[in-house]
C-alpha cells in the first residue's frame, strides 16, 4: 500500500457518517449505527473478529447498530452504544477493561461500568467513560496516573477518579486526562511537559485544576503532551511546545495556560 498525500475517499464511506476517530494507525466511523474499522489489525483493533490489517472499512464484530460514539488509542478501539463501553484491540495493560489482559479482535464489555455512560475517551493505553452521574471511571495503563485513582498501579476494570464530581464532559490523549466540571478544567497524570497546567512538572495521581481555568471553561482537547481549551471564548493552550503547538508565538514549554496569538473569538466545537 502506497501513502496518499491528499485527501481521498474511503472505501464505501460515502453517506451516512456521523463520527470518526483516529488511534495510532487505524481509523473508525459510525456509519448508520454501526462502527466500520480500517488499518492495522495485529491486536485486532479493528474488530471484525481477526488479526488481518484492512485497507477498507469493515465492520466490528456484534455491535449492532446502536453505536452513538467511537474512540480509538494507539491500538484499542471503544465505542459507545446503549449506555454501555464495548472494547476492542490490545489489551496489554488492561486498556480494554474486560478484567483480562488478553488481545481482543472483538467487541467485549467494559467490566463494572455498567450502562450509564453519557461518553468516552481514549489516550495512547487508557480509557475513559463519563457517567450519567457525572462522575468519571477509567481503566488502562496507569504509570503515570492517568487513571486518577491515586496509584500507579494498571487496571483491567473500570476505577473511580478521585476527586471530581459533577463533570460534563472528559479528553485523553497520550498518558494525561481532562475534566470540565462546574465551569472549571481540572487534569491528572503524565506532566513531564506540564500538560496538566498546574505550574510543575510533577505526574498527578488525582484530578487537579489547570491554574487560572477555574471558571468559563467551554471546550478541551489534548495532545500527547499538550493541552488546550476555550475559556470565555479565549484560546489557551499549555504543555509541550518544541514545535509550537501551543500557538504563542513561541517554541517554549508553557506549564500553565498561555494565549494562542490571535485575536479571533473561538467557540465550542464536539
Amino acid at each position: 500500500n502506497a501513502d496518499i498525500t491528499t485527501a481521498s475517499q474511503v472505501t464505501g464511506l460515502t453517506a451516512g457518517v456521523t463520527a470518526v476517530a483516529a488511534g495510532g494507525n487505524h481509523s473508525c466511523a459510525i456509519v448508520a449505527g454501526a462502527a466500520q474499522c480500517w488499518g492495522i489489525n495485529t491486536y485486532g483493533q479493528v474488530g471484525d473478529s481477526t488479526n488481518t490489517d484492512r485497507n477498507a472499512p469493515v465492520a466490528a464484530t456484534g455491535l449492532g447498530t446502536g453505536v452513538t460514539q467511537i474512540v480509538a488509542g494507539n491500538e484499542h478501539t471503544c465505542v459507545l452504544a446503549n449506555g454501555g463501553v464495548q472494547c476492542f484491540g490490545r489489551n496489554q495493560f488492561g486498556q480494554v477493561g474486560d478484567s483480562t489482559n488478553t488481545n481482543r479482535n472483538a467487541a467485549v464489555a467494559v467490566t463494572g461500568l455498567g450502562s450509564n455512560v453519557l461518553s468516552i475517551a481514549a489516550g495512547s493505553n487508557h480509557t475513559c467513560a463519563l457517567k450519567t452521574d457525572a462522575t468519571v471511571e477509567c481503566w488502562g495503563l496507569n504509570a503515570n496516573g492517568q487513571l486518577g485513582d491515586n496509584t500507579i498501579i494498571d487496571s483491567n476494570i473500570s476505577v473511580a477518579v478521585f476527586g471530581i464530581t459533577s463533570v460534563t464532559a472528559i479528553a485523553a490523549a497520550g498518558n494525561h486526562t481532562c475534566a470540565m466540571a462546574a465551569g472549571a478544567l481540572f487534569c491528572w497524570g503524565s506532566n513531564n511537559k506540564g500538560q496538566l497546567g498546574d505550574g510543575t512538572i510533577v505526574d498527578q495521581l488525582t484530578a487537579v485544576v489547570v491554574s487560572g481555568l477555574i471558571a468559563n471553561v467551554t471546550s478541551v482537547a489534548l495532545g500527547g503532551e499538550h493541552s488546550c481549551a476555550i475559556v470565555s471564548g479565549s484560546l489557551k493552550c499549555w504543555g509541550a511546545n518544541h514545535y509550537g503547538q501551543l500557538g504563542n508565538s513561541t517554541t517554549i514549554d508553557s506549564l500553565t495556560a498561555s494565549s494562542v496569538s490571535s485575536t479571533r473569538s473561538f467557540t465550542s466545537v464536539s
